[in-house]
């Protein structure tokens, strides 16, 4: 599971040009600390050893939550979530978390007490019994988790069909760990103490990684549809960086004569026929300008405008058709 998130923060790394991409980054980074922390104390002998490696995840655990919602507030454009005050009152108590479960042998607040395996070997764990305030973190965090669900759930049945997938698919995959989780934490495990979460991640990250790289999920500019784009009469066709095709309305499937649905996810050349042929007229990241002959005898004028990120890189290219 570390690996896997590791991978995926990295590749999102490389590939970001979103705010929201960042925050994945982080909760990928979040979910590897958390996952390499379990897998320490799993292989760790002394019970001492296995406590350092535990409260090591929380580094992990205490910033998912959080990360999560703010994550799910970009993707869903609730921007007044997305405020420098209110962000700081997410993490007080995940950080307040942190700090009880460093210094919890004083207070036994997170952990009242620590059942201690017999025999005491690799491969064994630890059963924690908790304490008052982590119970108040754990709903916290629970609120927060379903929060962002529901935000992304709502947000996504208000989307077209085809866009409307991808998003369910990576609100599902996330589920899934927290499923294992709250197995755990109520004491429904057939192992009992021990928590399948991380290795929950593990599959999480398989389905993440099948969603970015098939949906280009972070890449989806169009998921936000204006009924003006949608109701123009001049067609519209978004590129992405590969020259795939993220998003095409309704005007330029019926001047194209093609089905959205069978070509979103295309590259370009493969879905137009005679795609290469208008592709070399256009000049790299510079606003072009064409006019051409359907096959029906109607003229249009074929437009092309970069699409630059944050950071001034083109992240694709936005074509307009206009009948002249």
């Amino acid at each position: 599971a570390s690996t896997i998130t590791s991978m995926l923060a990295l590749y999102a790394w490389f590939h970001k040009n979103t705010l929201k991409q960042d925050v994945f980054i982080i909760g990928m980074i979040t979910v590897s600390i958390w996952a390499f922390a379990s897998a320490g104390e799993i292989s760790a002998i002394t019970p001492e050893s296995k406590i350092i490696w535990a409260k090591l995840s929380y580094i992990g655990v205490a910033n998912l939550s959080p990360s999560w919602m703010i994550l799910a507030a970009q993707m869903t454009k609730k921007k007044k979530w997305l405020s420098r005050k209110r962000i700081i009152y997410l993490w007080i108590i995940p950080v307040m978390t942190i700090c009880l479960v460093v210094t919890n042998q004083y207070h036994h607040w997170i952990w009242s007490n620590i059942i201690i395996p017999t025999p005491n070997e690799p491969g064994s764990w630890l059963i924690y019994e908790h304490g008052w305030f982590f119970w108040i973190y754990f709903s916290y965090s629970y609120v927060l988790l379903l929060t962002g669900t529901i935000w992304l759930l709502y947000y996504a049945f208000q989307q077209r069909k085809l866009y409307r997938r991808p998003i369910i698919i990576f609100v599902i995959s996330v589920l899934i760990p927290w499923s294992g989780n709250l197995l755990y934490l109520l004491d429904i495990n057939p192992w009992k103490g021990l928590d399948l979460t991380p290795l929950a991640f593990s599959l999480t990250g398989l389905i993440l990684a099948w969603v970015i790289f098939n949906f280009r999920l972070f890449d989806l500019t169009p998921i936000a549809r204006d009924l003006i784009i949608e109701r123009m009469n001049d067609g519209i066709i978004v590129l992405g960086r590969e020259n795939e095709i993220l998003d095409i309305n309704p005007a330029a499937a019926r001047i194209t004569n093609k089905i959205p649905e069978e070509i979103i996810g295309k590259l370009a050349e493969l879905a137009f026929e005679d795609w290469e042929e208008y592709a070399s007229k256009f000049s790299q990241g510079i606003k072009s300008y064409l006019e051409t002959q359907l096959d029906d005898g109607e003229w249009i004028e074929l437009s092309v405008s970069p699409m630059v990120n944050r950071k001034n890189q083109t992240n694709g290219n936005i074509i307009v058709l206009r009948n002249i």
